[in-house]
């Protein structure tokens, strides 16, 4: 039975910058909480980090943010929770994600198989990035989800974070996949939790070499089609 979650934070901002943004996750999460902020000045990649984090925290929820989201609803952490205690076959919990994964590894490509909303910001201005409608039921089922929001329940897992995953690319779809592949939990993507980005999405030159690289690693598992 799960009643806290450590909340993992990495940023190229110093404590001091963001400790407002620490201060409202703590006050909004609605649950026992513990909050990790990592200072990461030198870029090193995510899922070194994340991993990292993992052996430093063990057998609990862990919830991986970005350092420019908005959490909207008071006491998401206590519902993250319930859903973790409830689901006990799910090990990962995102807001957005996909029930199909191509060798084309853009997640978002079918919107037929896309699960989630997040609102977004650019230049001042909001709009709401709909991947599907709203559903009353907690979770559903999904091979990959979005890192913006990432929460984990450690001791369900099958795999952690590749840790050859460099960079700020496509650590997410490489422990996703992971995970999905070695059938120890489900993933999922839940509506009960919204937020807003203040980013879009760019995929630059970084992000194409690391779609290469997951083509290469995966090539002979896609595609993942979970049936609607």
């Amino acid at each position: 039975m799960f009643n806290k979650i450590n909340i993992v934070v990495a940023s190229t901002h110093s404590i001091n910058e963001m400790q407002g943004y620490v201060d409202t996750l703590q006050n909004t999460c609605g649950c026992e909480n513990e909050i990790y902020f990592i200072e990461n000045k030198e870029g090193v990649g995510l899922s070194q980090l994340y991993e990292d984090m993992t052996m430093k925290i063990n057998d609990s929820v862990i919830v991986f943010i970005h350092d420019d989201i908005v959490i909207l609803n008071k006491g998401w952490g206590k519902e993250l929770l319930r859903m973790f205690n409830e689901h006990k076959d799910y090990g990962i919990i995102g807001v957005a994600g996909t029930k199909k994964f191509t060798d084309s590894c853009v997640w978002w490509e079918d919107n037929k198989y896309c699960y989630g909303q997040v609102l977004h910001e650019k230049d001042g201005k909001q709009f709401l990035t709909c991947f599907s409608d709203l559903y009353n039921h907690d979770l559903e089922e999904v091979c990959v989800i979005d890192g913006v929001f990432m929460a984990i329940a450690q001791n369900r897992l099958g795999a952690g974070f590749d840790k050859n995953v460099s960079g700020f690319h496509f650590y997410d779809i490489n422990f996703c996949l992971d995970n999905y592949l070695s059938e120890k939990c489900k993933i999922g993507v839940t509506t009960k939790i919204r937020l807003l980005h203040k980013s879009v999405g760019n995929p630059n030159q970084s992000w194409m070499m690391a779609r290469e690289v997951a083509k290469n690693k995966y090539k002979n598992k896609l595609p993942i089609i979970i049936k609607p």
